[in-house]
């Protein structure tokens, strides 16, 4: 009986350890199962932040553009300063590029430069907002209201950021102090 007892032991040991085998197996499969449904949770967020995203941006166009659009044909049909200065940057974009323009060359003459610059500074101060912040808008009008090209509104863009990064600053001055003009 002792050989019969010493067998059920034995099976109970081996059965202890499938069970404790088992066990470790479940509770790792428990925790895989866990990780997938916090990496699926965190899929559906991502997913659903997207989808508003996504749906913020539409509405955001949808009224946007036409908005800005209006405003700024607004301000260029009402102010002269900004209407001299989105014509002398369309004029300018279009005459390095072949188009009917005016004959500037490679450069902004220095009349239009300094209007420029003081538009671009003014209005930023108004708005509160950085000079480049401007810049970047008023090139933006002079392609809606020029009907600017991509490669004219390159060239404007660039040449206006030149204006902005004190590039034309000694011509502009050299204007003001002929003019007698103080900035």
């Amino acid at each position: 009986m002792s050989a019969n007892i010493q067998r059920k032991k034995n099976e109970g040991v081996t059965l202890d350890k499938q069970n404790e085998t088992k066990r470790k197996t479940s509770t790792n499969l428990d925790a895989e199962i866990e990780e997938k449904r916090e990496q699926a949770k965190k899929l559906k967020t991502q997913v659903e932040q997207s989808l508003k995203d996504n749906y913020a941006i539409k509405q955001r166009e949808d009224w946007q553009s036409p908005m800005f659009t209006g405003m700024a044909r607004y301000l260029y049909a009402t102010d002269e300063k900004m209407r001299y200065c989105v014509d002398a940057i369309a004029d300018f974009a279009r005459s390095g590029s072949g188009c009917s323009g005016g004959n500037h060359g490679s450069i902004f003459f220095d009349e239009e430069a300094s209007a420029i610059k003081n538009f671009i500074a003014s209005l930023a101060e108004i708005a509160a907002t950085t000079v480049k912040n401007v810049a970047q808008w008023l090139v933006w009008v002079a392609k809606e209201i020029g009907k600017l090209t991509d490669m004219e509104l390159h060239r404007a863009d660039s040449e206006v950021g030149d204006i902005m990064d004190g590039k034309y600053d000694w011509r502009i001055e050299k204007l003001e102090n002929h003019n007698g003009l103080t900035r």
